[in-house]
């Protein structure tokens, strides 16, 4: 209840794009807590930035240390 479906949708959108910018074959997941919430405007559009802050989890099945390429970092 603390999302959206709107908001779920768009934090699946970025985790694809995540996942096929960074190389494919591989998935992205989010684990974004409550909290998180009050990022305001920033989630889901900001997933990138949220979990560099350590706002939002996220996984994958890339090797560790793998860097992800956000939607939001696009030029």
């Amino acid at each position: 209840d603390a999302f959206t479906w709107e908001e779920a949708v768009e934090v699946a959108d970025q985790c694809l794009y995540a996942a096929k910018k960074s190389g494919r074959d591989a998935w992205v997941g989010a684990l974004v807590a409550d909290e998180a919430r009050g990022s305001g405007s920033r989630l889901p559009r900001d997933l990138g930035g949220l979990a560099a802050e350590g706002a939002v989890r996220i996984l994958s099945s890339f090797p560790p240390g793998t860097v992800l390429r956000w939607k939001s970092e696009e030029a």
